[in-house]
């Protein structure tokens, strides 16, 4: 399978492990960072920042 892979020009990034509601927060942050949005249908993302 990574023969496979590299068959694509992909950029991997190593992360640090994390588990469960951590993960589904860093990806969602890291998300609103790649599109640049801080606010979702008006209210705050407050779990995001305080994580």
């Amino acid at each position: 399978w990574v023969n496979k892979l590299q068959e694509y020009d992909m950029d991997i990034q190593t992360m640090k492990l994390v588990r469960g509601l951590g993960l589904a927060k860093l990806m969602a942050k890291r998300n609103l960072q790649t599109i640049e949005v801080n606010e979702v249908e008006g209210e705050r993302m407050d779990v995001l920042e305080n994580s």
